[in-house]
């Protein structure tokens, strides 16, 4: 089966099956700034040494697995539904349900893996969401882009 590839034009490895059997790792950063991000947005950052200056925790190989993460969430006021922007911790049509276990894919997810960044796609609801995540070279922070284009 496959789940992802290598865009040799945009230099990025692409996941467009985004319900891996188990996680995929990135890790981005430059000079004192770095961190791991899955392809879920879970992961941690640290500042100079992972050992002794995490910023975030990470729980890759617990329950629950990825936890805790770089989430951004979604919610329909007038339905009450909400989902993440990535596939998990809730994924999209299932209102949080998903987050300890497999969830039939409601929307389409993706994510794209860089040079010290990470894109996350998702599209339900006619609301097409993207999430970047990255750390610029020259500043010790990492900094989350998003952007929300309500279709409908």
């Amino acid at each position: 089966m496959r789940y992802g590839y290598f865009d040799n034009e945009n230099r990025e490895y692409v996941i467009e099956k985004i319900d891996l059997p188990c996680s995929w790792t990135n890790y981005i950063g430059v000079k004192d700034m770095a961190g791991v991000f899955n392809h879920t947005a879970g992961g941690y950052v640290w500042y100079k040494s992972p050992e002794h200056h995490r910023i975030t925790r990470f729980r890759g190989n617990a329950i629950p697995a990825d936890r805790p993460g770089h989430y951004v969430y979604l919610r329909d006021d007038d339905t009450g539904e909400y989902w993440s922007l990535t596939y998990q911790p809730a994924p999209a049509g299932t209102a949080g349900a998903g987050a300890l276990r497999a969830t039939p894919l409601r929307a389409p997810y993706s994510a794209r893996f860089g040079l010290s960044y990470n894109r996350y796609f998702c599209n339900y609801s006619d609301i097409n969401a993207t999430q970047t995540l990255f750390i610029p070279k020259d500043d010790p922070v990492e900094l989350w882009d998003v952007v929300l284009k309500n279709e409908s």
